[in-house]
């Protein structure tokens, strides 16, 4: 994973998630009405807060929709984790370094997301952290 550089708009938000969270985000991806906090493996729990609580005061400060992920350096555990609530069929690993990742239909739905915003935000996650290059199938 090489340097990640973040616009000062980035970066408030990043300071604005650990003042209201206590947990520090390590990436902010924004996306139309949604930003995006990828958190430091374990810290997810911490992020959400109790019965959501955290999240929340992010969510209303922000009056934007929020998601948070967990971290990983393990690459496939990384791809698992920002994949959730998403059950994985399977990882494969193709010729050109790439990654299928095989979902179930219904699931597959779940990750597109409205306008396949949130299967952006999941791609680019694993681009910017791993340099991986994410497809996402499904199985019938």
């Amino acid at each position: 994973m090489g340097r990640i550089r973040l616009d000062p708009n980035a970066l408030a938000l990043l300071s604005t998630f650990e003042h209201l969270t206590g947990v520090k985000a390590i990436d902010c991806l924004q996306e139309e009405d949604t930003t995006t906090f990828l958190v430091r493996e374990g810290d997810l729990g911490l992020a959400v807060g109790k019965g959501g609580a955290a999240i929340e005061k992010v969510r209303s400060k922000l009056n934007r929709t929020v998601w948070v992920f967990e971290s990983s350096d393990d690459p496939e555990k990384f791809m698992r984790n920002i994949l959730k609530p998403a059950s994985v069929r399977r990882i494969t690993k193709e010729t050109d370094g790439s990654f299928n990742v095989e979902l179930s239909r219904h699931d597959r739905g779940r990750i597109m997301g409205l306008g396949g915003i949130r299967l952006k935000v999941i791609k680019e996650l694993a681009e910017r952290h791993h340099n991986i290059k994410l497809n996402v199938t499904s199985a019938y």
